[in-house]
């Protein structure tokens, strides 16, 4: 069965969809506390540790982005899956390295865990631009049964 792998593609609840101004666009996007709830709620436990030797840095000095990395033990009774994703500061100028690492290592998390399905509709469709481009939860829920990794 593929209940977990369901779970972690469905789209999230509407109260938990926050925007934010980019691009001169109103994005939407799930707190990294709300996709850490999901994650929990989906998988368990996992680890998050940041990946050695990934900081960027822009022309001042200041750090601009990292990589991190996103483990799950297992998901539908297979694993242990590992994700990367690189977060990048899009804030704020002025703001103190310690603020700039939290929204590096925030966006970075959310990315990771869109890679295993969590919020990856926000990704996918423009910010529910164009809703029907996101298919995989409902092809999931189609192929419920059926074994869809190619694992060996």
């Amino acid at each position: 069965m593929n209940e977990q792998l369901i779970s972690l593609t469905k789209p999230p609840a509407k109260q938990i969809i926050e925007t934010k101004p980019k691009a001169n666009k109103n994005l939407p996007f799930v707190s990294w506390s709300n996709t850490v709830q999901q994650l929990l709620a989906t998988v368990g436990n996992f680890s998050w540790k940041k990946v050695p030797g990934s900081d960027l840095f822009d022309n001042e000095g200041k750090i601009e982005a990292s990589v991190w990395e996103l483990t799950v033990d297992e998901i539908d009774g297979k694993g242990p899956y590992s994700v990367q994703s690189t977060g990048d500061y899009d804030g704020m100028k002025n703001q103190t390295q310690g603020f700039r690492a939290q929204v590096i290592e925030a966006n970075a998390f959310r990315r990771a865990a869109s890679k295993l399905g969590v919020n990856l509709c926000l990704y996918s469709t423009k910010g529910y631009e164009n809703p029907d481009a996101y298919v995989i939860h409902e092809y999931l829920k189609s192929q419920n049964g059926k074994d869809l990794r190619n694992d060996p």
